[in-house]
């Protein structure tokens, strides 16, 4: 038996005065009728398994991630994406098992020459158009890497975009 502190006795702490009404309940369950329950659990967006043709005729081109020293937690990616189609194609984000989160980015100058990068929440892509990513342009600010990328690495991408279609993307990391 363990034994709890004189001053904790009697007393049920915070949180656990009004949650404690709510597990009782499932301390009488045997381990069948716990099987049987489903949890609640978090589940990523989906991304969609179909692509517009809209989005299968982009042409991608030329995409790499900068290097960077080991550490790093933030990598910009750069690509080219041209429009072949009638209409325009907006992209909405992009996704990779290689960061925790992916955004696309313009890199902005003011009137004294200084730089700076803004989140964009959309890119347009007009039709017979194209959006280049480059150093000091658009790019995709990968954020969140849970490990070194090494140079000559694949990166596999997802790129979304405003239809709800998907097109995966395989960028090498190289240096500037």
């Amino acid at each position: 038996m363990i034994r709890r502190p004189s001053t904790m006795r009697g007393r049920v702490p915070g949180r656990a005065r009004w949650i404690l009404p709510l597990l009782l309940p499932l301390c009488s369950l045997s381990s069948a009728q716990m099987q049987g329950m489903s949890m609640p659990t978090h589940t990523p967006p989906a991304v969609s398994s179909t692509t517009s043709a809209a989005v299968k005729n982009l042409q991608i081109t030329g995409g790499w991630i900068a290097a960077a020293p080991p550490g790093a937690d933030e990598l910009a990616g750069y690509l080219t994406i041209r429009n072949p189609g009638k209409a325009a194609v907006t992209l909405v984000g992009a996704s990779s098992r290689a960061a925790a989160h992916i955004m696309p980015m313009r890199t902005t100058q003011d009137m004294a020459g200084r730089e700076s990068m803004q989140d964009v929440a959309r890119l347009s892509i007009p039709a017979g158009g194209t959006l280049v990513f480059a150093p000091g342009r658009a790019h995709l600010m990968l954020r969140g890497l849970p490990r070194d990328l090494n140079v000559g690495e694949q990166v596999e991408m997802q790129l979304r975009f405003s239809d709800g279609s998907a097109r995966g993307v395989l960028l090498t990391v190289r240096r500037l």
